[in-house]
């Protein structure tokens, strides 16, 4: 063998010798665990954990949060939340989903500070993330509360008895917001009884 058919052997040894090496160590990293949440928001595994910590508690109407419930009663639940304002008709929290991404949450109280209404209005970064964001919202509303009442690729609305949930896309091609609203389901009256 010649000096440069030597040389050119060592070189491919020494490159297959040393990427045989590094692969343990991307194996390795490839099996870190997930993040955990502290979040007790259960049964839907399709939500990203970005949703996860936004949603809280798959209990009460949101977030854990009833209508009827006092202010100050929401105050101690989301002890733990930043608060964005301090408005004398509703308490507002503000989440950061990621560096482009936030999510607000209002709680609207009457005269008696009583929640009547639950706001959730999303802030994605672009139209792509709205759409997910807006499948994975009407995953868990549906999962939830059943399958809603009307449903198209830009609005979802479910009724319960307890519960009428807005959910629908806002903004233009340059906003792709979400809005949430929550409100107690109307009353129904029987026709029966109205003379």
């Amino acid at each position: 063998m010649n000096y440069r058919s030597i040389v050119g052997v060592l070189l491919i040894v020494t490159c297959l010798f040393s990427c045989s090496e590094d692969k343990p160590q991307t194996e390795e990293q490839a099996v870190e665990q997930p993040e955990q949440t502290d979040t007790i928001v259960s049964g839907i595994d399709t939500l990203r954990t970005e949703m996860v910590k936004i949603l809280k508690a798959d209990s009460g109407v949101f977030r854990g949060v009833n209508f009827g419930m006092t202010k100050d009663e929401v105050i101690a639940l989301e002890a733990d939340t930043k608060r964005d304002s301090t408005e004398d008709t509703y308490l507002d929290y503000l989440f950061e989903v990621n560096e482009l991404e936030e999510a607000e949450v209002s709680y609207f109280y009457g005269k008696d500070l009583k929640i009547n209404k639950i706001q959730l209005n999303v802030y994605p970064e672009d139209q792509p993330s709205q759409i997910r964001y807006f499948d994975e919202l009407k995953a868990f509303l549906t999962d939830k509360n059943g399958e809603p009442k009307t449903s198209t690729d830009k609005n979802a609305i479910w009724q319960t008895p307890e519960v009428l949930i807005n959910m629908k896309k806002m903004g233009n091609e340059k906003v792709h917001d979400i809005q949430v609203d929550f409100v107690p389901a109307p009353v129904s009256v029987p026709t029966a009884s109205i003379k």
